[in-house]
C-alpha cells in the first residue's frame, strides 16, 4: 500500500489506468492517492482517525506512507527540522501499526 499526495502526474497517471483505491470520504480522496493490491486491507486499515492523520501529514509535510509486507516507511520529502512534525509522522506510523496488530 502507498498512499502520497495527490498531484499533476499521479492525475495524469489515473487517467492512463493506474490503480487509485478510493475510500469514499471526498475530502481524502481528492488529495491522496492510494495504490494497493488488497482494496479490503486499505479500507481496514484507514480507520476516520488515521485518514486525518495522513491527509495532514501528507498534504502538509509532502510525505509519502508505503506500507509492504512487514515494513512501514514514511518518506519526508524535504529535511525537517521540528520537533513536533518528527512526532506527528511518528504517531501516525504508530496509529497503522497498531491497526495492522489488531487485524491479525
Amino acid at each position: 500500500m502507498e498512499l502520497y499526495k495527490e498531484g499533476f502526474t499521479s492525475k495524469v497517471d489515473k487517467k492512463l489506468g493506474a490503480q487509485d483505491i478510493e475510500i469514499g470520504l471526498d475530502s481524502f480522496d481528492k488529495d491522496i492517492m492510494i495504490k494497493g493490491s488488497d482494496e479490503l486491507f486499505v479500507r481496514n486499515i484507514l480507520t476516520y482517525e488515521i485518514q486525518d492523520f495522513v491527509l495532514k501529514i501528507v498534504k502538509n509535510y509532502n510525505t509519502k506512507i508505503r506500507l509492504d509486507y512487514d515494513k512501514l516507511e514514511v518518506y519526508a520529502k524535504k529535511i525537517i527540522y521540528e520537533e513536533y512534525i518528527y512526532e506527528e509522522l511518528i504517531n501516525t506510523a504508530l496509529m497503522i501499526t497498531d491497526r495492522i496488530e489488531r487485524r491479525r
